[in-house]
């Protein structure tokens, strides 16, 4: 080897041509641009190879006025070299269950790479609604942890004066938009746009149909978008405000929306609110005797009391219920007058059926509540369980569709203390099918939350009555493996 060394010392240098077999290896500019177009304007672009330091990936250059209109829309998608890499690496961090549906990844990275386009808003909630669509997989932006992406996968962004001097610089959009905001301050443009576009104080959809953004102006040739919304102020007037992302508009309509709905159909829900007050003759849950030791250590710790009914206002939870189920507007966009006078008519048509199958269900859920409470076959566990099953406000924290379960979820605590006044040591031995997922709030991901809460509901009936069947399949397998969903 030294010899071979002394002879040609460049023996062991590897060529171009040994790196790729012979084939020529050409770089296309098109899919790394020295320079991208943000609107009408041209931005420069780097890129640097560091692993690991803070320049790593690629980093763009804006101008300060413009910063604070900036989206991950825009920033994300804007170069075409990185865009296979940013989609295989999102789909492989989608929740368990809906990568599965999604295999094989090769398709469809392809597909999305060429056919999606993120437009001005949200990247990941314009991706997750193209997802969807498109191959008919729900899929929400939340879906996505936060870190989903690696840092050199996110644009570093340079915010410059009009000097070229640096301001700022970082790969988070919601710092790049305030350092712009505090630098550049408030148009007169957007000004003009805010005294054109927003009204307070709305009593109905006196507006017309809304586009989901405005052009406001042109900063740099790079055009500055605003987004038209109502919002629901702390005063409990809607307004119609010009929003700076559409984020910010999309989070805002939902609350004002519902608030509008109600002012029309104000008659109606004063008619609904006399008709719910009979719940409140029909909900009082009455203390039950202790019976022994044991049974009055089993309620230590619990708030589940006559009282406790009786300070939940029942007839303004069950109202509050409805109108929540009743005035939702899904999905938000587009916001048009004709889609407004659907849910309102909706609702006038639907609303006395739909309280009198709330009355329904809270008559049958009150009288099982009444039963458990004054059983004397009881087990452990059980005050707990009618403390998170059905607080003193479960129609505030039950959703709609959830609510017709919830008897027979009663009925199966009934069954399981029946069964365990006869055998304990056998109602011990079940219990124990629950100990893995006794702190599965602290677990489960966010985006499984409510799946989780209920799909264990199921579970809970599957183990103690399983006569009483259950709404979907359950296992505790099923359960962990929503555990396990990252």
């Amino acid at each position: 080897m030294q010899s071979k060394f002394k002879s040609d010392p460049d023996f062991l240098l590897a060529t171009q041509a040994d790196l790729t077999g012979g084939r020529e290896e050409v770089c296309d500019p098109l899919q790394f641009p020295d320079t991208v177009q943000l609107g009408n304007s041209v931005l420069p672009v780097s890129y640097a190879y560091r692993p690991g330091g803070d320049r790593d990936g690629v980093t763009v250059e804006v101008p300060v006025e413009v910063a604070q209109h900036l989206t991950s829309g825009k920033m994300q998608w804007m170069v075409p070299g990185l865009r296979t890499e940013i989609i295989g690496v999102l789909l492989r961090a989608l929740p368990k269950a809906t990568r599965k549906r999604l295999m094989p990844y090769e398709h469809k990275i392809k597909e999305i790479t060429e056919s999606f386009d993120p437009g001005t808003g949200d990247f990941l909630i314009g991706l997750s609604k193209f997802i969807t669509n498109r191959y008919d997989i729900p899929v929400m932006a939340a879906d996505w942890p936060a870190d989903s992406l690696p840092e050199y996968l996110k644009p570093r962004v340079q915010v410059v004066d009009r000097q070229r001097q640096v301001l700022a610089v970082s790969r988070n959009l919601d710092e790049v938009r305030r350092e712009g905001k505090e630098q550049a301050g408030e148009s007169a443009a957007w000004a003009a746009a805010v005294t054109l576009w927003e009204k307070p104080f709305l009593t109905g959809w006196t507006f017309g149909d809304l586009p989901e953004s405005v052009v406001v102006e042109t900063l740099g040739g790079v055009a500055v978008m605003g987004w038209p919304g109502p919002v629901l102020g702390k005063d409990g007037k809607v307004s119609l405000r010009l929003h700076q992302t559409l984020e910010a508009a999309d989070a805002a309509a939902p609350a004002a929306l519902r608030k509008l709905a109600e002012l029309v159909l104000v008659k109606d829900i004063a008619w609904l609110q006399k008709e719910l007050r009979t719940l409140a003759s029909t909900t009082a849950v009455k203390p039950r005797q202790v019976i022994g030791f044991q049974d009055a250590l089993s309620r230590v710790g619990t708030q589940l009391s006559k009282d406790d009914y009786q300070k939940s206002d029942i007839p303004s939870l069950a109202l509050e219920h409805l109108l929540r189920h009743a005035l939702r507007l899904e999905p938000v966009r587009p916001l048009t007058e004709a889609r407004f006078k659907e849910i309102v008519e909706s609702a006038r048509r639907g609303l006395p059926q739909l309280g009198g199958k709330v009355r329904e269900f809270a008559a049958q859920i009150n009288t099982l509540i009444r039963q458990l409470r004054s059983t004397p076959k009881r087990y452990p566990a059980l005050e707990e369980d009618l403390a998170r099953l059905v607080p003193p406000d479960y129609l505030k924290h039950t959703p709609h569709d959830r609510l017709p379960h919830l008897p027979r979820y009663l009925k199966a605590m009934l069954r399981r203390g029946e069964r365990a006044y006869e055998t304990p040591a056998k109602d011990v031995e079940r219990a124990k099918l629950l100990t893995p997922f006794r702190d599965w709030k602290s677990q489960v991901p966010k985006a499984n939350y409510e799946a989780f809460r209920w799909m264990l509901e199921e579970f809970r009936v599957s183990v103690f009555a399983q006569e009483l069947g259950t709404a979907q399949p359950v296992s505790a397998k099923r359960l962990e493996a929503l555990l396990e969903e990252r």
